[in-house]
């Protein structure tokens, strides 16, 4: 798992007192890598510090194990809309984490349309992927 940065310290450790703590919690978050992407899967994961799930995730060390379905569920793509239209995609949050995809799709096949990405937050240390946008805009 990659971190963006060091904000899952912050993550509260979970009273497990009275809880089985290899239990299973089944959850749905959206792929932000690339659907092309066979190396690796992204995942955007916001910290709810007093969450069942995300503060375990947040706590994970490298080469943990995560189960994971074997197969995504759900679709959100850009195949219904024309190559040659622009596309605005707006999202709060970890809302954003499909956009990524799609996009990152979008680049490895040769971008044949302009996007624009209104991405609100809180805070503004919420939009990870602010950099990655940026670079992507001044190369565009």
């Amino acid at each position: 798992m990659k971190w963006s940065d060091g904000r899952y310290h912050t993550a509260d450790t979970e009273d497990i007192s009275g809880k089985d703590p290899d239990r299973f919690i089944p959850r749905s978050y959206s792929i932000a890598s690339s659907s092309k992407t066979r190396e690796y899967i992204e995942f955007y994961i916001g910290l709810v510090r007093l969450g069942s799930l995300s503060p375990r995730l947040f706590h994970l060390k490298p080469e943990d194990r995560v189960y994971l379905s074997e197969k995504p569920l759900g679709m959100l793509s850009l195949d219904a809309v024309p190559a040659e239209f622009n596309v605005v995609l707006i999202a709060t949050g970890t809302g954003v984490a499909p956009y990524m995809s799609m996009i990152r799709t979008e680049i490895s096949g040769g971008l044949n349309r302009r996007f624009a990405v209104i991405h609100g937050a809180r805070h503004s240390s919420d939009l990870d992927y602010h950099s990655e946008l940026m670079l992507l805009d001044s190369i565009s």
